[in-house]
Formats: C-alpha cells, structure tokens, sequence
C-alpha cells in the first residue's frame, strides 16, 4: 500500500535477504553478535549494532527537521 503511494520505506533488519528489504527504498542493516552465556545455556544476541543505528538516524532525522527551514 505505501509503495503504490510512492511514500519511501525504510527497514531495519539483520543481515540477508528477507521480504522487507527487499521491497524498501532505504535498508539499513546490523548484526546481531551471540554472547556467551554458561549458566542458562541459551544463546543471548547482543543489539548494541541495532541501537547504533537508530540512534544515528533519530539524530538526523531530528536535526534535518529541526534545521532544514
């Protein structure tokens, strides 16, 4: 529905090809780092590289609404 109205798409996802990015305007990409964890045994992602990113383009996005007048 948002790409018949030509209104730009951007996604957030992990690395690969998947239906999202696929389909976008603007990809951003991370990748999620497995942590070692002994004492539970079970595999826990670190998104440090997904809260890089948002954090980066929330900046942008802020300063070109803020300064683009």
């Amino acid at each position: 529905m948002l790409k018949m109205r030509n209104i730009p798409i951007a996604t957030f996802t992990k690395f690969g090809s998947n239906f999202l990015s696929e389909n976008a305007n603007y990809s951003f990409f991370f990748e999620a780092t497995p942590l070692p964890d002994h004492q539970y045994k079970q595999q826990i992602h670190s998104l440090i590289g997904l809260e890089l990113i948002l954090d980066v383009v929330s900046r942008k996005y802020r300063e070109f609404i803020l300064f683009d007048e």
